[in-house]
């Protein structure tokens, strides 16, 4: 499903994962319209806060909670509801 591949992609770990060439494609657009939800959210701070903590040396997960104040699990079941619906009405991305 649109929502499944949306939290598959806000949660990849690793590189080969995305080398499938949907996820691949779709890596870029999601997490553009991720990043505008999550600065619509708290921001355009908070995103570069989020940078900031990994620059310094926080993963991913803990500077998504010291930023945003939950888990990035809850936030990335937050953000693919959000990117679902937000496709659902204007589409998917063209490649």
């Amino acid at each position: 499903s649109s929502r499944r591949r949306h939290t598959r992609l806000l949660t990849v770990t690793g590189v080969q994962t995305c080398a499938l060439p949907i996820l691949y494609r779709l890596g870029y657009s999601v997490g553009a319209a991720a990043s505008e939800v999550l600065i619509a959210i708290a921001g355009p701070e908070s995103l570069m806060a989020l940078f900031a903590r990994g620059a310094a040396g926080d993963t991913f997960a803990k500077a998504f909670k010291r930023v945003y104040g939950i888990s990035w699990k809850r936030g990335a079941t937050i953000l693919s509801y959000v990117l679902a619906a937000e496709y659902a009405k204007a589409g998917p991305p063209p490649f």
